[in-house]
């Protein structure tokens, strides 16, 4: 039987751990709050948390570039005959031996850019040759825009709620962020627009004072090194199949 004085004893120490629960609760409230408010309301303060942004997504890249089939379609490819479905491209052309989706392609830009989309968990992973296509229509130069998304929206994973806009895209009225209806119709359109706007030979750094003026006057050019860096990490994710 426990004493009035440890009866009381263990009464506080509960009223003080529901306490610290209440405040640790109500701080993560509002850390969450303010991270949607800086991210959708107030982009131009976001720029500056870019480099913790691009490490954030760092941490969900597992490299599995050198395998040339991700055993991720089936535990046992002899044993397996129907229509592969899954989320990494392969360099083979046989469908039975792992596809990009439905689609079989021998296109080392595409399966290196799908495999590091899906790396980094993006939802853009099964539109890499959406990414390619369209930057070579414009003669635009194919690493740049899922680049762009990296810097910007951790690769699509932090956008405006439904608007398929993971480049901080503005054309919307007055400066408000672009909606697009969909993935393919998103990358279409910026690249289309980058090409055009920019050039198609503008190097990132010339690019960022018109992109992100803030990160622009930063000298730490932290939106400028995040893309070429994430340019240079799919080069690599190529030179590695």
């Amino acid at each position: 039987m426990k004493s009035p004085t440890q009866s009381a004893r263990l009464y506080l120490m509960q009223t003080k751990t529901q306490k610290i629960i209440k405040i640790v609760f109500r701080f993560l409230c509002l850390a969450v709050w303010l991270a949607f408010f800086v991210i959708l309301v107030k982009p131009e303060i976001a720029k500056y948390a870019i480099p913790k942004l691009i490490n954030f997504t760092e941490t969900y890249a597992e490299s599995n570039s050198g395998i040339d089939l991700d055993p991720i379609l089936a535990s046992s490819l002899d044993d397996y005959s129907g229509p592969s479905s899954s989320l990494y491209a392969t360099k083979f052309g046989d469908s039975s031996s792992g596809i990009y989706g439905d689609l079989v392609t021998s296109d080392t830009r595409v399966i290196a850019l799908n495999r590091f989309l899906v790396d980094y968990g993006s939802p853009m992973a099964p539109y890499a040759e959406t990414f390619v296509t369209s930057a070579e229509d414009v003669g635009l130069d194919w690493r740049l825009v899922p680049a762009i998304s990296g810097v910007e929206s951790a690769f699509g994973r932090i956008i405006p709620y439904n608007s398929y806009n993971a480049w901080g895209w503005r054309g919307g009225a007055y400066g408000a962020f672009s909606e697009f209806g969909s993935w393919e119709n998103g990358i279409e359109h910026v690249t289309t627009r980058i090409a055009v706007g920019y050039g198609t030979d503008i190097d990132v750094f010339t690019m960022e004072p018109i992109y992100c003026p803030p990160c622009g006057q930063n000298p730490q050019h932290a939106w400028a090194n995040g893309v070429a860096r994430y340019m240079a990490e799919i080069s690599e994710y190529r030179k590695n199949l």
